[in-house]
């Protein structure tokens, strides 16, 4: 388990406090590399960077500040970074950046489908984008009312959840993207149970559940 703290991230083994390696800045981001729990990628002061956390170590550079980040789910050596308005893909195991799109406008969120063929991206505008990763297409846009706090597929990618300052959306992609309002505000954590049943939504001090037979 690792968590950001000022000037770095510590790390901690079976609950205590284990390693801490400064990292020059206070990161606003860190994701921990799926196939390797000592390796993590670290945004904040402007830059993101890949670390080696075991030997306190920076790899190698990754590009400006990134305000989400998501790693491919069939490949952990990949990963989907947004940064302004341009999202791009970058493969950790080579260190450089395969191809980056830019969007027009700010990103918040960003999100990889189930078969990660297929990736969402959240903006300040409200809009939800789905992107086919292969063409860098957009596949479809969905629209909310202020920026996308959240976005969330469910596992085997039937649904995708996302969430604005006045409500939740629940879009059924099986049916051209149908909606399902949800009344809950505020809501900075979104997430599925394993069958995507039921969905989960917080705001941080209050969590409601919903059913499946409640969005159809």
């Amino acid at each position: 388990t690792i968590c950001a703290v000022k000037g770095g991230v510590q790390v901690f083994e079976n609950g205590e406090k284990s390693t801490l390696v400064n990292v020059g800045f206070s990161p606003c981001l860190v994701q921990v590399v799926p196939s390797d729990p000592w390796k993590a990628i670290i945004s904040g002061g402007g830059k993101t960077e890949a670390w080696d956390l075991k030997d306190g170590q920076k790899m190698f550079d990754i590009g400006a500040q990134s305000t989400a980040m998501d790693f491919q789910p069939l490949d952990s050596g990949m990963i989907a970074l947004a940064q302004g308005e341009k999202w791009s893909l970058f493969d950790l195991e080579e260190g450089n950046e395969i191809y980056s799109v830019e969007t027009g406008e700010p990103i918040t969120e960003i999100k990889f489908h189930p078969d990660g063929l297929i990736m969402s991206t959240g903006h300040e505008n409200g809009n939800v984008k789905l992107w086919d990763i292969r063409t860098q297409a957009i596949i479809q846009t969905l629209h909310g009312d202020s920026p996308v706090r959240k976005v969330v597929f469910s596992n085997k990618g039937y649904h995708l959840a996302a969430s604005w300052d006045s409500c939740v959306k629940l879009f059924d992609m099986r049916k051209g993207f149908a909606a399902t309002d949800i009344a809950f505000e505020g809501a900075s954590s979104l997430s599925f149970d394993e069958y995507g049943s039921y969905l989960m939504v917080s705001d941080g001090s209050s969590i409601g559940f919903y059913a499946g037979k409640q969005w159809g």
